[in-house]
């Protein structure tokens, strides 16, 4: 397959070509730590580095978004404190201490916590609908995913020690 070269337009365009290389870099680089789980300590680091990104980063197609689904226009928290607004304090300590006690022991009397939610979602879904609290919305599309492997150099210091690597393009 031949490589496409895309038209650079726009102002925006070489800024975000060059964060993309940027950010293909970082994981050509975190790529080549021996210790994944390696961490800076505490302090501060006097840091003067230059960086040469070389090749392609490639953007694949856009991702356009699908079929408009219904969904709620409040959220499951609203859902609830509108629930307990009618019932005196006690009551409602009451209530949602059982509920706890429910999560904690993973149901109730053969019913798993998944299926009351299932149904509680859908009694909430058909009264939402009855009082005109669905809308329509589409799914936004996203931007194509960045690949590329370009070579990397690296050189510099980190207070007094100086530092130099380099990572080949693929």
């Amino acid at each position: 397959m031949a490589k496409r070269t895309a038209k650079v337009k726009g102002c925006e365009t070489p800024k975000l070509a060059t964060i993309a290389a940027l950010e293909r870099a970082i994981s050509q680089l975190k790529a080549t730590l021996t210790d994944k789980k390696a961490r800076l300590g505490e302090g501060a680091y006097r840091v003067c580095v230059d960086v040469h990104v070389e090749g392609d980063v490639t953007v694949a197609a856009r991702v356009e978004g699908g079929e408009p689904v219904e969904t709620r226009t409040f959220n499951e928290r609203a859902l609830l404190a509108a629930m307990f607004l009618g019932i005196d304090p006690a009551e409602r300590r009451r209530a949602i201490g059982n509920a706890l006690k429910c999560i904690v022991r993973g149901g109730k009397g053969g019913a798993t916590i998944e299926d009351a939610a299932a149904h509680l979602d859908e009694i909430a879904d058909e009264c939402a609908r009855r009082e005109g609290l669905m809308e329509l919305r589409k799914p936004a599309g996203r931007a194509g995913a960045i690949g590329g492997k370009p070579g990397v150099l690296v050189s510099g210091t980190v207070g007094e020690a100086g530092v130099e690597f380099e990572v080949d393009g693929g």
